[in-house]
């Protein structure tokens, strides 16, 4: 998804899943390889929207914006009796249910969340090679010691979200 991610966008999906899919659980517990196998699986045996939110969006109107957009996006483009969101807030979308944890509850949630992930990591990895200097194809666009030198050194790109302040994370 990119909530915590420093640069890149913010990936969200939302799954109806047909048949079951062996294996799901939280996206972070899993390898990148297991991610990308499970994409496969799930891709197939679910009806899915994924939706974008640039960096500029972002930093033109914030990050809770961002995610009431993409909620938006998902609700307009994938009708279902009603929706759950992994968190504790709904962001002020009607029908959807916030659950804290979701993830490791409900198997739609685990998909959606394994599915943003592996389309935003691998968007951030083939980013990456535009902009090597970053880590991005290791840090996936997150604030790690590597990133923040990256960005004092070499200061931001236009995939940078730059309402994000180094001192603050």
């Amino acid at each position: 998804m990119g909530r915590g991610a420093v640069a890149g966008p913010l990936v969200m999906a939302g799954v109806i899943l047909l048949r079951p899919v062996e294996g799901i659980t939280d996206s972070k517990k899993l390898t990148p390889i297991r991610r990308k196998k499970l994409t496969t699986q799930i891709v197939a045996n679910s009806r899915f929207y994924l939706t974008w939110i640039d960096a500029q969006l972002i930093d033109r109107h914030g990050l809770g914006w961002a995610i009431r957009k993409g909620l938006e996006q998902i609700k307009a483009n994938l009708p279902a009796e009603g929706y759950l969101f992994d968190g504790n807030s709904n962001f002020k979308v009607p029908d959807i249910e916030p659950i804290i944890k979701g993830d490791l509850l409900y198997p739609s949630i685990s998909a959606s969340s394994i599915i943003a992930k592996h389309f935003r990591d691998t968007y951030m990895v083939q980013l990456g090679k535009l902009y090597p200097e970053y880590g991005w194809e290791r840090n996936k666009g997150y604030p790690t010691p590597e990133h923040k030198k990256a960005i004092k050194t070499y200061g931001y790109t236009i995939h940078h979200r730059k309402r994000w302040k180094l001192g603050q994370n």
